[in-house]
Formats: structure tokens, C-alpha cells, sequence
């Protein structure tokens, strides 16, 4: 899995006039006014490719170019790291297409929301591309090539499988350049997937700034249409059940318009800051939801500060794209403008010092790039912007939205890594649109999967929300059910919307199943076309998960060992010999926990969705065994433990023998009260 670098590229201008030129990789290539040094050196298991322009005064890039050569097998996959949040992220075959979106989308300027605004769409066989990251997969290895910084415009990955070839392109276009700069930036290794990506990471430097962290948010139940009374009525809800997550967050719809968010609506007659003080009584966190680059058409930033806004040649705003929900076309404002960037600044010193509020969630953030201006590219713009905004959070959280990742590593706690989730399965008509950012369920999961790398290490991934209620949606319970497994496997920040006060006892025993929210350890990930098959671990407990999100039936086998599986709806248990076969109906998932050969060991629980990771510690002297659960773990809670032979035990004190619940396999029990 050799990738050669074969020559750089560059055309800038020069004194008015442009120049071109090859760039030989490993020399100091010397051009009309520009010196491109290059290098590539052993680094971390890998090579490190740097190019660095030195200007002999100011020139303006117009575009820079790595070619590439890879020699692509039919059975090779492609993963593609899609433009932003909501762009659709997962690995193709060599011989799919990557589609533009269909021409009318484009007339209600929804190719605002993805690259197809500047990046151009073959649509042939063969041709795709990635943003900031990209791999090669060949059965268990893979090649990576990741940039280690989109300072200076986002990096992408240009890909013709059919001519055994890739580009890395700096998309650089108006960046003026003055001084000696390092434009481009890449690590390229081959090997075992997640030692690949660790030492990716540990180039990029980057710290996790969080923990994992559950919440609930007022989005995917009430939209818009929020009140004071639906906040603080949710709010005691979890208080009163003792539902332990962390944060509670306000979404959309409490500000009289996008943009004016010290404007508040009649529905909240008391203020934020009396919510966020209500909602910190109850325990919890306090969120709100902003969109601080944009504006829309009724607002009264739009309509008094139209120089604020970020305009074409003609002087006219530029619209960043546009929403039903709101009045038509948003706009977006120049983080330059010394006045606009003073505004943003004013509005979080209000949400989060005279408001109060713990955690901003920061949306539809890629519009502040939405073009190339004042000397410097859309991917510089966008490291800008974000730069901003960290220093207007400060030591507060950020969760980040709408937004081009690589920008965003290491400068949020959570990011949104997938499209939102709908109230149904598939969204079919923008399936067909080609629509890349699309609200659709499956979509967002596809997503999810993809970009399980970044999690823990760029920042903690933001699945979207599960939904287990009944009412206010479509989905169907295997449905709701894979949607909830995958988010707590993939999600280090995890969501929901739904009323738990209008929960029955198995859905509210079941949302109860998820807590503690523990860091996983993702170890593999196979996908046959929609099938996957998931191998993640939890400090020393295994689990092997299959997920099905075609829209047939597919039967399935476990490997060879001893299994767990548990339904936290009911609570009931059952043991699996390894090599039994099930199946899986359309869109179903199924969770197992591997029995450890180890003995004594924890080997099952009725109350947490990963059977035992509820269990905080478990010490055995002899037949002497002692189980400690998490504070927020479900009770009562039927937990096992392993033993190598039939006998008597002691388990927290109390006598209890075992069983044999397969051949060969022992088990005691104990409820957990």
C-alpha cells in the first residue's frame, strides 16, 4: 500500500503578473518572487510532507497541488471525510460515483450548505473527495494521509481510482502571503487502523477538552416552538425521576429572530438567566443554543446592519443559505468587521456571564467562510472564526455545529459529526436531490460511524439525538433501538429530546440503561453494505455488535466464545454459545457481551444497555465476591459473575450458588437493589 508523491504545483501572483511552477518534492524550488521549500521526513511510524512558501514580497496564491499515485484494487475502499458537519462521511468503493447535488436545489441556494459552491463535482466513476483527513482501506490495514493543519485553507483529498491516482490540494485561492509560511502540512502512514490514527493524533496535538457527556435538548421534540413552561416542565421531569445527565439545552426558537439573540420572545416572560438559574437548581447544566455568524432577512440586524454582513463585488450581502423555519435567506456576518466582531463578542458576554449559561451549542458555523476575502482563503476564515469564538467562550463549552471539522479540531469540546436526525428512517426525496446535508436518520448514522476516529481526541463526537418515545415520530422501535445503541457506542456526547415524564415504565427502565455513559474503545468496524459488524470495549469487557441498516432481513453468526445479551426494555437476560447464528430484521442492532475465559469475572447485567459497564468495581477472594455499582446506575439490577465450576458462593455478603447456563459456562446471580 505504497503512495508516491510525485511533483507539486503552484500559480500565484507575483507584481501584478502570474507565475507558475512545478514543485519537486525534497528541493528548494525557486520561482519569480517565490521559493516553495519542500520536504518529506520519516515521522511517527510515517512520512511528514511540509511545503513552505517564502515570498520575496506579497503575492496572492491562486491554487497549490500535490499529485499523487496509488495503484487502487477493485476491493480497496475510499473514506471520504465530507465538507461539514452535516456533509455525509464514510468510505466508497473504488467504482462509486460522489453525485452533485441536482440543479434545484440550488435555486433555494441549498449548495450553500456543502463545498459544491467551489468544489467541482464530477460525478464519474472513480472521482470523489475528502476534507482534512482521508484513508485507503485494504482488508484489515489502511494508508492514511491527514493534513496537521487547515490554517491556511482546508486541505482536499482529490481522488481517480480509475487512473490510480489522488491529488492533495491546499485550497489556497486569495490567500496573500507576505512572510515565510508553512502551507502544507501532511502525515502519510500505512498500517493497523487505530495505531494509524493514534499517531495522526498525536502530530495534530491535540488534548480533549471534555469528558463524555449525556444531555437533553429541545430541538427534535418541540422545534420552534419552545416556552418557559416546556424548558422548566422537562427540566423537573428529569429532576423528579433522578435521571443523572449533565446537561440541559435550549435550541432554537426562544430569540424573536436569528440574529437578535438579546431579543427574547413573550414565551419566556422571565428571562434566560431565571432559566438557566431554574435549570441549575434541578442539577444540571445550562445550554443555549446560538448562530452567532448569521442572520436572517426579519431580523433587526439585517434590516440596521446591513454593512456588518459579508457582500459580493457587486456590495451586496451574500446569502449563506437558506431555512423554511425562518423567513427564506440567512446572511452572514463579517468576523473582520470591527463592529460585528464587537457585537459577537457582546452577545456571549450577555449568555454567558450576565445569563449564566455553562455550554454554548454554535451553529451553522461554516457560513462565516462562505467566501474567499480580504487576502485570505475560506479555510484561513474559518480557523478565524473559531479562534474568535474560543476566546468569546473562554473556559465555558462549545458545542459545534454546521461547521468544517478540521477548523474546528481541538478549539470545541463536542462537534456535530453527521447530518440531524429525523423523525423517520430515510428521507428518500432529498436521497434523490443528492443532497449531502440532509436531515435523515440513516444518513446521520452513516455519518456517526464514519467519523468514530475523531472522537475523544479532535473533540467529543455529537452523534445527534436518540428518540425513544412513542408519540411525534415514525421511527419503529428496532429503529429507535439501533439509533440509541449506535449513538452510545460512537457518541461522546449524547442526546435526546424526548418528555421522560410521558414515558411508560419499560421506555423510561430503558432510557435509565444508558447511564453511566462510559468512554469506549472502538477496535473494529466492518461495513458490507449497510451490515456492520462492531467490536468496541470498555475497560475489560468486550462487545460485539451488529447493526442492520439495510432494508432486508440478514442472518448473522457470533464468533467462537460465550455471549450476554440483554433486553434493558424488560430486563431479562440470556446467554449465547459462541458460533450461534441469529437474525437481524430491517434496521435492527444487537448487543453482546463476550464472557471473559478469565475467572471469576463480571459476565452480565440487566440493567445497562452494555451489560456490566454499570459496574464500578468487582473483587473476588476465593469464593468471596464483592460488586459495586456506578451512583447512576439502574436499580434493581440483576448483575452475574463467572465462575470456573458448580458451587457455593458469597456475593456482597450473601450466599448464592451457581448455575450452569450453557455447556460449560457457571454463573452466579445477584440483584442489586
Amino acid at each position: 500500500m505504497n503512495i508516491t508523491i510525485k511533483e507539486g504545483f503552484v500559480r500565484y501572483e507575483f507584481r501584478r503578473r502570474e507565475y507558475e511552477g512545478n514543485i519537486v518534492i525534497g528541493k528548494d524550488n525557486k520561482f519569480e518572487g517565490l521559493t516553495a521549500v519542500s520536504s518529506i521526513k520519516p515521522e511517527q511510524g510515517g512520512q511528514r510532507l511540509k511545503i513552505q512558501l517564502r515570498p520575496e514580497g506579497n503575492i496572492v496564491l491562486r491554487a497549490l497541488h500535490l499529485s499523487c499515485a496509488f495503484n487502487f484494487l477493485e476491493t480497496d475502499t475510499v473514506y471520504c471525510n465530507g465538507y461539514q458537519s452535516w456533509t455525509d462521511s464514510r468510505e466508497f468503493a473504488v467504482g462509486e460515483k460522489l453525485l452533485p447535488l441536482r440543479g434545484i436545489m440550488r435555486l433555494i441556494k441549498m449548495h450553500r450548505y456543502g463545498d459544491i459552491h467551489f468544489y467541482p463535482y464530477s460525478g464519474k466513476e472513480g472521482e470523489f473527495h475528502s476534507h482534512t483527513y482521508t484513508y485507503i482501506r485494504r482488508n484489515t490495514a489502511i494508508a492514511l494521509i491527514g493534513s496537521l493543519s487547515e490554517s491556511e485553507g482546508y486541505t482536499i483529498f482529490q481522488y481517480q481510482t480509475r487512473n490510480h491516482a489522488f491529488t492533495i490540494i491546499k485550497d489556497c485561492e486569495g490567500l496573500e502571503l507576505d512572510r515565510n509560511l508553512p502551507v502544507l502540512d501532511v502525515f502519510i502512514a500505512t498500517g493497523e487502523e487505530q495505531k494509524v490514527f493514534e499517531s495522526y493524533f498525536n502530530l495534530c496535538n491535540l488534548k480533549p477538552r471534555a469528558d463524555v457527556t449525556t444531555g437533553w435538548t429541545s430541538w427534535y421534540n418541540y422545534y420552534t416552538k419552545i416556552s418557559e413552561d416546556i424548558i422548566l416542565g422537562n427540566a423537573r421531569a428529569l429532576a423528579e425521576n433522578n435521571i443523572p445527565l449533565d446537561i440541559i439545552q435550549i435550541d432554537d426558537g426562544y430569540q424573536t429572530a436569528v440574529g437578535d439573540w438579546r431579543s427574547i420572545k413573550p414565551e419566556f416572560p422571565d428571562g434566560m438567566k431565571k432559566i438557566a438559574d431554574e435549570i441549575h437548581k434541578a442539577g444540571y447544566m445550562a445550554g443555549l443554543w446560538l448562530a452567532p455568524f448569521i442572520c436572517e432577512k426579519k431580523s433587526q440586524l439585517f434590516s440596521q446592519h446591513k454593512n456588518w454582513l459579508v457582500k459580493d463585488e457587486m456590495g451586496n450581502p451574500i446569502a449563506a443559505g437558506w431555512n423554511p423555519g425562518w423567513s427564506g435567506d440567512f446572511y452572514a456576518l463579517d468576523i473582520y468587521h470591527d463592529q460585528a466582531r464587537s457585537y459577537i463578542e457582546d452577545v456571549f458576554a450577555a449568555v454567558l456571564r450576565d445569563w449564566n449559561f455553562d455550554m454554548v451549542k454554535l451553529d451553522f458555523l461554516y457560513a462565516a467562510a462562505i467566501i474567499p476575502r480580504k487576502g485570505k482563503s475560506r479555510g484561513k476564515i474559518m480557523r478565524d472564526a473559531m479562534e474568535l469564538l474560543r476566546r468569546c467562550v473562554r473556559g465555558k463549552k462549545i458545542l459545534g455545529c454546521g461547521v468544517p471539522l478540521g477548523p474546528a479540531f481541538g478549539l470545541v469540546e463536542y462537534c456535530r459529526i453527521g447530518g440531524d436526525v429525523a423523525l423517520k428512517w430515510e428521507d428518500r426525496l432529498l436521497k434523490f436531490m443528492r443532497y449531502r446535508e440532509r436531515v435523515d436518520t440513516k444518513h446521520s448514522l452513516t455519518s456517526t460511524i464514519g467519523r468514530r476516529h475523531l472522537s475523544g481526541h479532535a473533540f467529543f463526537n455529537d452523534p445527534d439525538v436518540f428518540i425513544l418515545r412513542d408519540e411525534n415520530n415514525s421511527l419503529s422501535p428496532d429503529e429507535k433501538n439501533t439509533l440509541f445503541i449506535l449513538n452510545n457506542i460512537f457518541g461522546g456526547l449524547v442526546f435526546t429530546s424526548d418528555d421522560v415524564a410521558h414515558y411508560s415504565e419499560n421506555t423510561l427502565r430503558y432510557y435509565r440503561a444508558h447511564f453511566p455513559l462510559r468512554s469506549k474503545n472502538i477496535e473494529s468496524v466492518r461495513n458490507d453494505s449497510g451490515m456492520y459488524e462492531i467490536r468496541f470495549s470498555i475497560g475489560n469487557l468486550s462487545y460485539f455488535v451488529r447493526a442492520n441498516l439495510r432494508d432486508e432481513t440478514a442472518e448473522c453468526t457470533l464468533p467462537d466464545g460465550a455471549f450476554c445479551r440483554n433486553d434493558a426494555r424488560t430486563g431479562e437476560v440470556d446467554f449465547v454459545p459462541g458460533t450461534s447464528t441469529f437474525v437481524l430484521r430491517p434496521h435492527e442492532t444487537q448487543c453482546f457481551l463476550r464472557l471473559s475465559e478469565r475467572m471469576p469475572s463480571l459476565a452480565g447485567s440487566s440493567g445497562h444497555i452494555f451489560p456490566s459497564s454499570e459496574i464500578d468495581s468487582f473483587k473476588a477472594s476465593g469464593k468471596n465476591f464483592i460488586v459495586k455499582l456506578h451512583r447512576s446506575a439502574q436499580r434493581p439490577n440483576a448483575v452475574f459473575v463467572r465462575v470456573a465450576k458448580a458451587g457455593k458462593y458469597s456475593i456482597n455478603g450473601a450466599h448464592a450458588e451457581s448455575k450452569e447456563v450453557i455447556p460449560g459456562v457457571h454463573l452466579i446471580k445477584i440483584i442489586m437493589e
